[in-house]
């Protein structure tokens, strides 16, 4: 069957699309995982059996010691720079 656009046109979309994923998929997602092994795998590691972690991943439904704690970063941050 004939196409209905010239190749260069479906070439350009299917480029356009892989960048697409490319900047708002994987270059977050990559970002976080050098975030996440910034201290090796140790660091890593002990994130799991930090108490507020665990906390946070077992209580998904009540949102207010996640909300609480946010709280107090943005104020720290607020008062930081001012």
């Amino acid at each position: 069957p004939r196409q209905a656009e010239p190749a260069a046109v479906r070439w350009m979309l299917m480029g356009l699309a892989l960048g697409f994923i490319f900047l708002f998929l994987l270059l977050p997602l990559a970002a976080v995982f050098v975030e996440a092994f910034r201290k090796g795998w140790g660091g890593y590691l002990a994130a799991f059996f930090d108490p507020r972690s665990r906390y946070y991943v077992f209580s998904v439904r009540d949102p207010r010691p996640w909300l609480r704690d946010m709280g107090q970063i943005v104020r720290k941050a607020v008062r930081r720079e001012s």
